[in-house]
């Protein structure tokens, strides 16, 4: 009995704390339990993971969204965001994918409740994570995952279309997710959230964090004075007004302040001809 209360006591930690792969923590620094790394990001910088400053999003608005969720002995825990592309694929973030197996990890769809969906959860059949991603200047932060079975599209279940066009400087754009409402606390909000943003380029994105990490052509950043991302967004969309995915939710401000540092984005239009070449209809 004594072993099982101590299972589910670290499981329950887990699922407070663990909004990401471990291996990240320390990196990243996301939680202040955590020592933080030195290595290419200062304390300024983390993959980000609710939205800061959001509201609820109204049902059916973003039907693409996905809880993906790690399954432990007796519970499941949501770790990331991440958008129906098809039937049978998801698109996240490689940082949420990375050092996972494919048979721990399920996703959660066509609801606005991370802890409730009417569809059975499903579970994963295969990661296409990046070849090239790097965890260290966190590049090519994109990975496919291929489902058991295919969805059917519903009043909340449907897929979104990747973003052809150049979203420029100053564009508005719309982030969903589950994550952390309040940079400093653990919780996580059980209502989607959305927030608004706006496109900032990429050579103005690179003159406030280069220094800590060079913005590159596949990443894409936003800002807002009281928006952002955090942790548990990692991986979810950041889309265009005409409702195409035009960002996934990569890196950013440790703790999520709105307002000064951006939150990057991975850009899916960048990583077409790899989208084209993996995903499953």
């Amino acid at each position: 009995m004594i072993k099982i209360i101590t299972t589910i006591i670290l499981i329950i930690t887990v699922v407070v704390d663990c909004r990401f792969p471990r291996i990240l923590q320390p990196k990243w620094s996301y939680l202040d339990s955590l020592p933080a790394s030195s290595s290419m990001m200062n304390d300024n910088s983390s993959p980000i993971a609710g939205v800061i400053g959001g509201q609820d999003a109204a049902e059916a608005e973003a039907p693409f969204q996905i809880s993906l969720m790690k399954d432990y002995l007796i519970m499941k825990s949501h770790m990331c965001g991440g958008s129906l592309i098809s039937a049978s694929t998801v698109i996240t973030a490689a940082h949420c994918t990375d050092g996972q197996k494919a048979s721990s990890l399920s996703i959660r769809y066509g609801t606005n409740k991370r802890t409730s969906s009417k569809y059975a959860d499903l579970s994963i059949k295969r990661i296409v994570q990046h070849e090239s991603y790097d965890p260290e200047t966190i590049q090519n932060d994109i990975s496919l995952l291929i489902l058991s079975q295919p969805v059917k599209p519903s009043s909340n279940v449907d897929f979104i279309d990747i973003e052809t066009k150049d979203i420029g400087d100053g564009e508005k754009v719309t982030i969903y997710g589950w994550g952390l409402t309040d940079g400093n606390t653990n919780n996580l909000p059980d209502n989607l959230q959305k927030g608004s943003m706006t496109i900032v380029g990429n050579d103005k994105c690179n003159d406030k964090w280069g220094s800590v990490n060079t913005i590159h052509p596949g990443m894409i950043c936003a800002l807002d004075a009281t928006q952002s991302g955090c942790n548990g967004d990692s991986g979810g969309p950041l889309v265009s007004a005409d409702r195409k995915l035009t960002g996934i939710v990569s890196w950013g401000p440790s703790k999520c302040p709105p307002g000064e540092y951006m939150s990057v984005f991975t850009r899916p239009q960048y990583y077409s001809d790899w989208i084209a070449k993996n995903i499953v209809q």
